[in-house]
């Protein structure tokens, strides 16, 4: 949990902080504090942070993203029911694109948030994550993360962004923004997990079990889209989720493709 030095006399749900003082408060009190102006000097302590990795970035500048990982296979975690049975450790040496609450599973090298119920259900796992982070520009939060903007199509123009400075596409689901991610990236193969649409439901959380997803024909027709955009540009989409409703993708278990891959992430054999 952060340590925070307050700046002047301030309230937050009953809690009364004074000029000058040095307190260790939760995320969301963070969040709030900083977002009204009232924290100074922020440190954190050393045994809730994570310890620096080599050659690992907070955040990207919009110049270091196109074809960041050109010519690689991406794979994008969503965060339906089925991934909580896949083996994700078989993903610690290759480039995954995580969303929202994946983090509850895995620490993907790159992850992406669109709203602020991430933050405060979140928080203190978004601290101690080592992925690289990129969040919606209208989010609300202190951790180092790079914005971006919602990229909304016009008539003629791709579905997905093919610049990082027009934004990522957001669908209604925010596995778009994670492919649109790698599609600026350069990669060569993007495998989907965890994206099942099958019902509200999360790997987290069955609460949604059974009940549709809101948008759903949108979604759906987004992917079938998304299909004919892959073809045109001979971009390679595997979908490797056990159960999906998204079709007109390969479809491969997660095993099967690592099986064909150098320790690098290089593909030894065609998919």
């Amino acid at each position: 949990m952060p340590e925070v030095r307050i700046k002047e006399n301030c309230s937050w749900y009953g809690c009364e902080f004074r000029k000058g003082e040095t307190v260790v408060v939760s995320y969301e009190t963070y969040t709030d504090l900083a977002a009204a102006g009232k924290i100074g000097t922020v440190d954190f302590n050393d045994t809730c942070m994570p310890k620096p990795v080599p050659g690992r970035k907070e955040t990207l500048r919009p110049g270091e993203i196109a074809d960041r990982h050109k010519g690689e296979t991406i794979f994008i975690l969503g965060c339906g029911p089925s991934i909580a049975n896949a083996d994700l450790s078989l993903l610690d040496r290759r480039i995954s694109i995580g969303v929202n609450a994946i983090l509850h599973a895995y620490d993907p090298t790159y992850l992406i948030w669109l709203d602020n119920a991430t933050v405060k259900t979140c928080g203190e796992m978004l601290e101690r994550s080592f992925a690289v982070k990129f969040c919606a520009d209208r989010v609300r939060t202190v951790i180092p993360a790079t914005r971006f903007r919602r990229y909304v199509p016009k008539n003629g123009e791709p579905i997905l962004s093919e610049s990082f400075d027009k934004g990522l596409y957001w669908s209604r689901t925010s596995v778009f923004p994670a492919i649109n991610l790698a599609v600026l990236f350069g990669a060569k193969r993007i495998v989907l997990l965890g994206v099942d649409l099958l019902d509200a439901s999360h790997f987290y959380g069955r609460s949604g079990a059974g009940k549709q997803f809101l948008n759903r024909g949108r979604i759906l027709e987004d992917f079938r889209r998304l299909a004919g955009y892959a073809k045109k540009r001979r971009l390679k989409i595997i979908n490797a989720s056990p159960r999906s409703a998204v079709t007109g993708f390969p479809t491969r278990t997660l095993e099967e493709i690592c099986e064909r891959m150098n320790p690098d992430g290089k593909l030894l054999n065609r998919l």
